[in-house]
């Protein structure tokens, strides 16, 4: 069993890698889809191969219900889903021109929708710290603990509209970052953005912020170079350094060091999918998650429906939280159409998600300008992750926050277009 799941993860590994080289210079430089296709790809890969290898790591998240044999099963499972989701982005990319998104656009014609842009960000962020009690990403480095439970306190009070407004801020806030990296040769101006951008990211308290987004503008900086040896070894030393500064921001909050290595791998690797065997083997749902695949469901049907937050209530024995755990999207897509389908709908899945994102930054990129044409793609697909429920990608709630985010930057941009036009005619 063992040497079938070595021979999945390469399987993996490689279509992970043709999809990259296809869209960027491959795993040194991965282009737009470093997040969903590059950092999420190498989590989850390894995370089966961590829990057969370092079989404690299962217990520090509680996998309750959780056996080794399940584990063996369901990680060949789980590459069977992976496998089949990264053959549906592959062929999913062969109609679109992909030439246009290696080439570097001048951002000097978006001046109005970057300002747009600041306006729009700026505002939701008023609405949202003034609305708060507390700033969890003050007491980060000072005191985890005290962190975690600003974050939760903080995750109570953003409720209803201001829950909304916080979706909408984080896309905001990578926008920032990505026009910051394409404005880089303007000292003073990117680094207002970037600055903007990773404070829009991180102030909730979550550790990964700053370096998600340090690795976001990284690689949209170096898109379009192509990686000599010299760049691939600054690559892997870059990576390296971040890597330490996260262990050591995680030891600070862990309190017993002794077992550092396993909460560590599990926390990098198991946590990020964790919840995907549980699926299998412990968790009890009558819940009808298909609800929650409708656009707009919570209003079709007057509930919240959500796979990844009963996950988490479930199997943390708790009575309610705003928060979801994660697992990889196949997960969801076993507990509504059993076995079989599960697996079947992967491949439709990757090459519906990857027809979406070119055909919806066209629209966008019309709207805004043909100089954010980059910086709105990778904003969208940062914005994804594959390590939550389908619902996001079924509902295609994934288009529709996001078009929301941006609608008040399109409508600023239109009035500001109109008083310039009114100007020159005066």
């Amino acid at each position: 069993m063992i040497s079938v799941i070595f021979f999945l993860l390469i399987l993996s590994l490689f279509l992970a890698y043709k999809i990259l080289n296809k869209y960027g210079q491959g795993f040194f430089n991965p282009g737009f889809l470093w997040k969903i296709l590059f950092l999420e790809i190498l989590l989850i890969v390894f995370a089966p191969l961590v829990l057969l290898l370092v079989p404690n790591t299962q217990n520090v998240y509680q996998m309750l219900g959780t056996t080794q044999t399940g584990i063996e099963i369901y990680s060949v499972y789980f590459y069977f889903q992976l496998i089949l989701f990264l053959l549906g982005i592959l062929l999913g990319a062969k109609s679109f021109e992909i030439d246009r998104y290696k080439s570097e656009v001048v951002l000097s014609y978006s001046g109005s929708a970057v300002l747009s842009l600041l306006i729009t960000y700026g505002v939701i962020m008023l609405l949202l710290l003034t609305h708060v009690s507390k700033i969890p990403l003050l007491t980060i480095f000072t005191s985890g603990n005290q962190s975690a439970i600003d974050r939760a306190t903080v995750g109570t009070e953003l409720s209803g509209v201001y829950s909304i407004l916080h979706t909408l801020s984080i896309t905001l806030s990578w926008l920032l970052i990505y026009v910051s990296a394409a404005q880089r040769m303007q000292k003073k101006k990117h680094l207002l953005l970037l600055i903007l951008g990773s404070f829009g990211l991180a102030w909730f308290g979550h550790k990964s912020s700053l370096i998600l987004a340090l690795l976001g503008f990284f690689f949209y900086s170096i898109q379009f170079e192509r990686p000599n040896l010299k760049k691939k070894f600054f690559f892997v030393l870059f990576t390296i350094v971040l890597l330490i500064v996260l262990m050591m921001i995680y030891y600070s909050t862990i309190a017993n060091k002794s077992k550092f290595l396993e909460e560590f791998l599990n926390r990098l690797f198991v946590g990020q999918m964790h919840g995907y065997y549980q699926e299998f083997e412990f968790f009890e749902s009558s819940s009808e998650y298909w609800k929650s695949w409708i656009p707009m469901s919570s209003f079709i049907f007057g509930e919240q429906i959500s796979y990844a937050s009963d996950l988490m209530i479930y199997t943390e024995g708790i009575s309610e939280t705003n928060q979801m755990k994660n697992t990889f999207l196949g997960a969801e897509a076993h507990r509504v159409l059993g076995d079989y389908l599960a697996i079947l709908i992967m491949p439709i899945v990757g090459f519906v998600l990857i027809k979406s994102i070119f055909i919806v930054n066209d629209f966008v990129t019309k709207l805004l300008g043909e100089g954010l044409r980059m910086p709105l793609l990778w904003t969208f697909t940062t914005s994804l992750t594959i390590t939550n429920g389908l619902y996001i990608f079924s509902s295609f709630r994934y288009i529709y926050v996001y078009l929301i985010a941006l609608l008040p930057i399109i409508l600023l941009r239109e009035i500001f277009s109109m008083a310039t036009r009114y100007k020159c005619k005066s």
